[in-house]
């Protein structure tokens, strides 16, 4: 049983923007996070932090700022399965997603809404990478190389790093997936055949800090890939040549070098193209292990069809 509390008193007016933050042994950044969201020159939004961490650490520093509703899971929960559960708590008619460790530029909010209002849509946000680590910014560009902020105005998939959500979209297309990781790819897809497109707004701009180890990332992504490879298959009904293709493409070096391009394209239009290539032994590391899990992933598929 979810338990839910608020340091608010008083009748509360119903928020233009909901942001959902999902959270699990957060302690070390959440107070950052929410630092900034209370720094935002948009000021009309609520925030609500899904909490299923083993002890009370993150839930009281996020219960200790003005206005946040925190609810506190039990049972451990996946970051989507999380943000499904605070959407269904949220009011406002924006649903605005991001991490416990990513902090946002003041604009932020106001940006996303800007451009919202603008397409009337779905909206995605650039995002830097906090620290100067040679390691943060290898990880940076192998996680989230495709929101760096640059010239395109198109992305393929809303991460949930950084993402506006109009609540009619949600309500259409959703829930998340809670079955695998990449659940705001999978949204994205369903969001492609409904025939709607995702707007990237480049100067929306949120900081992720790193914590992870190269070992951690590596594994992590490995997984990831997995998970990635699993959804895309069964959402596009992939056959069985398909599948042996793609598993032979992204287990030999023919996707990663076409990624390796593709993303120094991206740096490049970032202006982080000397970064990239500086750590490009980190990139290659966590770029080939997302590979070969989807290599074993698209073999696994073939192999039962």
């Amino acid at each position: 049983m979810l338990s839910v509390w608020s340091n608010s008193s008083g009748e509360e007016s119903r928020p233009r923007v909901s942001i959902v933050i999902s959270a699990y042994l957060s302690h070390a950044t959440i107070g950052s996070t929410l630092s900034a969201l209370r720094a935002q020159t948009f000021c009309d939004f609520e925030t609500i932090v899904v909490d299923s961490s083993p002890d009370d650490r993150t839930r009281r520093i996020a219960a200790a700022y003005p206005g946040v509703k925190v609810v506190a899971s039990p049972t451990r929960l996946t970051p989507c399965s999380a943000r499904n559960r605070g959407i269904a708590l949220a009011r406002g008619d924006l649903i605005v997603c991001t991490d416990p460790d990513a902090y946002p530029e003041p604009t932020w909010l106001s940006r996303l809404v800007a451009e919202h209002e603008r397409t009337g849509g779905i909206v995605a946000g650039a995002c830097r990478c906090f620290g100067d680590r040679w390691l943060d910014h290898g990880i940076h560009f192998v996680k989230f190389a495709a929101l760096l902020p640059r010239r395109s105005r198109r992305a393929a998939v809303a991460g949930t790093v950084n993402c506006l959500l109009p609540r009619w979209v949600f309500e259409a297309l959703g829930p998340f997936s809670e079955e695998v990781a990449p659940a705001d790819a999978l949204f994205s897809w369903r969001a492609a055949q409904a025939g709607l497109s995702i707007t990237f707004a480049p100067d929306a701009v949120v900081y992720h800090h790193h914590l992870d180890h190269l070992r951690a990332i590596v594994q992590n992504r490995l997984r990831w890939g997995n998970d990635l490879a699993r959804a895309r298959t069964a959402h596009f009904r992939w056959s069985r040549g398909r599948s042996l293709l793609w598993a032979l493409l992204s287990f030999f070096p023919v996707r990663l070098m076409w990624s390796v391009l593709r993303d120094a394209r991206r740096a490049a239009e970032a202006r982080l193209l000397r970064r990239y290539l500086v750590t490009l032994p980190v990139y290659l590391a966590g770029t080939y292990a997302t590979l070969v899990g989807e290599a074993c992933s698209y073999f696994r598929h073939a192999v039962r069809l």
